[in-house]
Order: structure tokens, then C-alpha cells, then sequence
């Protein structure tokens, strides 16, 4: 039999709520348990749909004319695994089996067997929702959410970006290659599905293949955002009648080094000793003559070790004479410009940022 449903389900998830005010959390709370809407009455599904945010549920009620005497061989189970399941006997008899919505959006199907009659089959849509719970600017149904996926995204952001340093990909645009070029290229390129034709397209320069995909989903077809995953807009503020959080206008398919910084990552710290494959370094050299503030910006991807050592790799930042530079950490630290180290004493280092899809 599945286990009893906790009190604890239907809860804000863990990770923190920075942007939002004690006002727009309690609008996003109560637009939850809105749409979770779970029905107490009749027989079968409560909902055809819900909302894919953590704690939508819908129920499926069975009556007591329908369960064998002998419980043990009634088994209710989620074929896409898009949902987790908690049963509860009522004091009348019937079976409630509660379908809790994970994050990620698509269609369920539930079976329960070993009925009466046989076995039964439910089909529960969950949708995605425009809201950002953990307040780091992004649809939270736009985010990697599990620990697998997170590390499948790493895996391949790395990989690809790491590749250009051997020799750069032609479907990376010429106009677009410098420092945050580079991020923004490695994360389109490591969400997309990685089949024969992707290869085909990337020439088969990649450093490491056999890595499974990212199972969330894949670009183009991000949840809210499509093509568009980078946001260029400070969040307007509150969350609407409605849920949303957010305006199209606010993300772009194009993002500056300062707007990757501010929107689209998380700070971490100044310690290098918190970087995880795949973080960030921004440094910003506020003494140059740039007519833009964006100009004196730059990012470095770490890459984890690599032969014993810390690597990262980066764009020198010009499209035209620019190229793509790996090294260790223990080498940039010796650089002759101290302005590059990055040490907690080194005001031109801005920190050690994880980029806010796997924060």
C-alpha cells in the first residue's frame, strides 16, 4: 500500500524567497491552494489539470463497492513519474488517493489495480504557472529542479563550453563571441536534445558525449520563456490576480554580461571554495575608458579540475579579435594584473555567481 499523506506536503519549497514581499508571497500562496483546489466530494478524479508548482493536488476517489476485502494487491501508479502519490482509507471506507503535482509540466497517467472490477486508468494534465516562488526572477516551471537534472545541465554547459577553446563552433554567431557569449551559447546549446542531428550540427567537437539529456525539458520549448531565456528587465514587483509574475518583455534571447550578473544568476560569495562546476566569476574593471558599463564586465565559466587542477575557461571579449582562453584558477591568481585575481581582496572581483536555472 502507498504511504499515508503527510502534513507536510502542501508547503512553500525550501529553497529561499528573496525577491518577493511578505504581500506578494501570501497572493502567491493563496493562487496555490487556488489552483490546488483539491475536491472533497463525488467519485473518480477531483481534476483533469493542475498546476505543475510543488503542491497542486488533485484526488481520486474510490468506493468502498469497488475495493476488494483484501487490500494488499491495490497498487495506484504514476507512469511518467510527474506526480507522487499518498492513499488514505476513509472512516466510510471508500480510497482517497491524493496526486501531488511535481514541477515539471506534461500529461499523467495513473493506474490502480487490483480492484473489484479490475484495474482503473486516470489521466491528470498539469501545467506550467507563471510564478516565482523562490524569488530569483525566473518561472519557477522554467528552472532544473531535481538533482539529476541539475547535474546533466553542468555536465553539458561545461562540455560545450570548454570545446570552444579547442576550436569554436560555426553555430556559435561570430557577432555574439565574447565572455557572456559564451554563457549564453553553452546554456542554449546544453538544453537542446542531444541526437544525431545536434551532433551532426556541432560537428562532433564535443569533449564529452554519452551524457544523458536534461529531462525538465528542452530548448526551444522552455516553459514561459521559449527562446527568450535570459531576463533584461528588473521584476515589476507583486504577483497578479492571476499568478504571473512576469511580462514577456522582461526576457530576451540576448543578455550582457551586467544582465547575466543582476537578473539571470545568484550570488554566492567571494570564497572560491563554494564553486561548483558550472559557476560563474564576474569581474568588472570600473577604471577603464568604456562609454558603456558593460564593456568592463567579464565572465569566467569554472569547469571543475581538470589533471589535479581548477580550471575555467572564458572569451577575451572581443568578436572580432577575441578568442576563447582556459586556465587554472592557480594561474589567474599569479596574473600580473592583480585586478584579475580573484581574491576577496581584489575589488575588481565581483564573486563567485550560479547561474539562477539551477540555483
Amino acid at each position: 500500500m502507498l504511504r499515508r499523506i503527510s502534513a507536510r506536503v502542501i508547503s512553500l519549497p525550501r529553497r529561499r524567497v528573496a525577491l518577493m514581499g511578505a504581500g506578494a508571497a501570501l497572493l502567491a500562496l493563496v493562487w496555490i491552494l487556488q489552483s490546488a483546489g483539491v475536491a472533497g466530494v463525488g467519485y473518480g478524479l477531483s481534476h483533469s489539470a493542475i498546476a505543475a508548482n510543488g503542491v497542486a493536488a488533485a484526488r481520486i476517489r474510490i468506493p468502498k463497492s469497488a475495493l476488494p476485502e483484501n487490500m494488499t494487491g491495490v497498487r495506484a501508479r504514476a507512469e511518467h513519474g510527474l506526480i507522487r502519490l499518498a492513499e488514505e482509507r476513509e472512516s466510510s471506507g471508500d480510497l482517497m488517493i491524493t496526486l501531488i503535482s511535481g514541477y515539471q509540466p506534461g500529461e499523467e497517467t495513473i493506474s490502480v489495480e487490483g480492484l473489484r472490477d479490475g484495474s482503473k486508468t486516470y489521466r491528470l494534465r498539469l501545467f506550467a504557472v507563471p510564478i516565482d516562488l523562490n524569488g530569483n526572477g525566473l518561472p519557477d516551471a522554467a528552472e532544473l529542479r531535481s538533482a539529476t537534472d541539475v547535474q546533466r545541465f553542468r555536465s553539458w554547459f561545461c562540455a560545450i563550453a570548454e570545446s570552444q577553446f579547442y576550436k569554436i563552433w560555426d553555430a556559435w554567431i561570430p557577432e555574439q563571441r565574447d565572455c557572456a557569449g559564451l554563457v549564453r551559447f553553452a546554456m542554449r546549446e546544453g538544453l537542446k536534445k542531444h541526437d544525431d542531428a545536434w551532433f551532426a550540427r556541432a560537428g562532433r567537437l564535443l569533449l564529452r558525449s554519452g551524457m544523458p539529456d536534461v529531462a525538465a525539458f528542452q530548448y526551444p520549448d522552455i516553459p514561459f520563456l521559449g527562446t527568450d531565456l535570459f531576463r533584461v528587465r528588473r521584476p515589476s514587483g507583486g504577483i497578479g490576480e492571476d499568478g504571473s509574475y512576469f511580462a514577456r518583455g522582461d526576457f530576451s534571447s540576448f543578455a550582457t554580461a551586467r544582465f547575466l550578473m543582476d537578473y539571470n544568476a545568484v550570488y554566492l560569495g567571494r570564497d572560491l571554495a563554494i564553486m561548483e562546476e558550472g559557476d560563474l566569476l564576474f569581474f568588472e574593471q570600473d577604471d577603464l575608458d568604456a562609454a558603456d558599463r558593460d564593456e568592463t564586465m567579464h565572465i569566467m565559466i569554472f569547469l571543475g579540475r581538470r589533471d589535479g587542477e581548477d580550471m575555467l575557461v572564458y572569451h577575451t571579449g572581443d568578436p572580432k579579435t577575441g578568442s576563447v582562453r582556459k586556465l587554472s584558477i592557480q594561474t589567474l591568481a599569479q596574473h600580473p594584473d592583480a585586478r584579475w585575481h580573484p581574491a576577496s581582496s581584489n575589488r575588481n572581483f565581483l564573486g563567485v555567481y550560479r547561474l539562477a536555472i539551477i540555483a
